[in-house]
């Protein structure tokens, strides 16, 4: 029964630790992004069968031999920990559409011009009508974003457009978004940033124009894009909405 509890409380540990050092073996650049996934795609039925076993070892500590619990315990806890991760993964991959690139503005997105030659796999052009894996037969990009996220819009701030601008650098820094290029092209102002998932270390682009409506009005678009994996989760959606109810709330409290 003692080697029992051992070997179900060492199983668990030893998976999970080998499951949870893929994301950052990946951010630091040991191994390729789309190798970790794969290793957690593989790895998915022997954490949970490990984490079944785990609980196992515990209730039988519990039950007979309280001096191992500890034991049992910590030995879980890794991969209760990365099952708990990839079910989260699970759950947004369903509940979110299969895109990975979320602009205010569909039909004349910001451009990625700095990050566009860093290494990626999605290209930094944007396609309105390119089809979507899992949606309806013939929906677009630009058709699935609109209905998933029906809230994310251009906004319109009564600033001008210079302190739009320090307002946008603000909140972005505020948000822990890395600001790597300022340019201006045509008439607005492009402010580009990259953020990075604290887990695997994906980088996204981050792309915020500001145009003048006229000296004390300013339209501000953003787009947020995944460089690598096809479905985001729904991070960029998120870091758009984000984005855009900060800029609203940080003028209304100037």
């Amino acid at each position: 029964m003692r080697l029992t509890v051992l070997i179900l409380s060492i199983l668990p540990l030893v998976v999970g630790l080998i499951g949870l050092l893929i994301g950052p073996a990946s951010r630091f650049g040991l191994i390729e992004p789309r190798t970790g996934i794969s290793l957690l795609a593989i790895l998915a039925v022997p954490v949970a069968l490990a984490t079944l076993g785990g609980l196992v070892a515990i209730g039988i500590a519990t039950w007979r031999m309280p001096q191992m619990l500890g034991l049992a315990i910590l030995g879980t806890l890794p991969a209760l920990a990365l099952t708990a991760a990839l079910l989260m993964m699970k759950q947004a991959v369903d509940s979110n559409p299969f895109i990975h690139d979320i602009t205010t503005d569909v039909e004349n997105p910001p451009q990625i011009i700095a990050g566009a030659d860093k290494v990626r796999d999605n290209p930094p052009a944007y396609d309105p009508d390119a089809p979507v894996p899992g949606a309806a037969e013939g929906q677009t990009l630009a058709e699935v974003q609109r209905a998933a996220f029906p809230d994310i819009q251009p906004i319109t701030l009564p600033v001008a457009p210079a302190e739009a601008e320090k307002l946008t650098r603000d909140v972005m820094s505020a948000m822990g978004l890395a600001i790597t290029d300022e340019r201006r092209v045509n008439d607005a102002m492009v402010i580009e940033a990259i953020d990075r998932s604290l887990w695997f270390g994906f980088t996204d682009d981050v792309v915020v124009r500001l145009q003048a409506l006229s000296e004390t009005e300013t339209r501000i678009d953003i787009r947020s894009k995944s460089r690598i994996g096809a479905s985001d989760l729904g991070v960029n959606g998120k870091r758009v909405r984000e984005l855009s109810q900060r800029l609203k709330a940080q003028h209304q409290g100037s």
